[in-house]
């Protein structure tokens, strides 16, 4: 039975979802990624050194080779270049969502590797390209992920300069966003993501190309709010990850590095 042109479409992305939940079902069960059980104070201080990392799924293609640099606390630090140089790749193994095959990246002394992957995560905030934004209320989503009062999430919404737009909203705090953030802007959504940032206190907060999916009226207002945020102290490191090969925005931060 041939069928017709307007199955084609359901039938490809059948076919898409069972190869997905082929891989899934056949992925190990054993994994490095919980492994570590340090807890220390994350202050901010970031060393890579000698860092040669390649996609599980693409060994044959190097993404970094012998790496090295150094992050301080206080600094905030922008990574400026073009698509696939691996800027993303530096925040992925921040967060231990990737080990490098070989090198050390170092914590305050600390080995990465050997860090309680939870302890880590509760005092990283990321910032992604795509505002991750649930079907929930104001508060539901800036707090998401940490357990906190309505003071210090309209504390961090005021931080983000978002406080005087969500009392604007019919029901304030308790309004709902729609589904993927529908109800808002970009602008507005990417200064949620922030607020949820800076709600958990985190002395280190990456920004991985917070920004390019923005227009240029909006970028410049996000950035703004980064640059408030780091002069009046309330996260010790910021690390934006940019994608655009203009350097410009980047040179806002105290040490833009290509």
């Amino acid at each position: 039975m041939i069928p017709r042109l307007t199955e084609v479409p359901l039938l490809s992305k059948a076919k898409i979802a069972a190869s997905d939940f082929d891989r899934l079902y056949k992925l190990s069960h054993t994994t490095t990624e919980t492994a570590g059980e340090l807890r220390y104070p994350i202050t901010g201080n970031v060393s890579f050194s000698n860092i040669n990392f390649a996609y599980p799924n693409r060994p044959d293609v190097p993404i970094f080779q012998n790496l090295s640099f150094d992050l301080r606390a206080g600094e905030c630090v922008a990574i400026v270049g073009p698509s696939g140089s691996g800027k993303s790749t530096i925040a992925a193994l921040l967060q231990r969502l990737y080990e490098p095959s070989d090198g050390v990246i170092l914590f305050d002394k600390h080995r990465l590797g050997s860090t309680d992957i939870r302890w880590l995560r509760e005092h990283v905030a990321v910032v992604s390209q795509s505002a991750n934004l649930f079907d929930a209320s104001v508060t539901e989503n800036i707090a998401y992920g940490s357990s906190v009062g309505i003071e210090e999430i309209q504390r961090a919404a005021r931080a983000a300069n978002i406080h005087d737009f969500i009392m604007s909203l019919p029901e304030g705090y308790e309004t709902r966003l729609g589904e993927n953030a529908s109800l808002i802007s970009g602008g507005q959504a990417q200064r949620l993501q922030i607020a949820r940032a800076l709600v958990r206190r985190s002395n280190i907060l990456i920004l991985d190309e917070a920004t390019s999916a923005l227009d240029v009226d909006n970028a410049k207002a996000i950035l703004d709010t980064i640059v408030k945020i780091k002069e009046v102290s309330l996260s010790r490191f910021h690390c934006e990850m940019e994608v655009r090969a203009d350097i410009s925005p980047a040179q806002r931060c105290s040490s833009p590095t290509r």
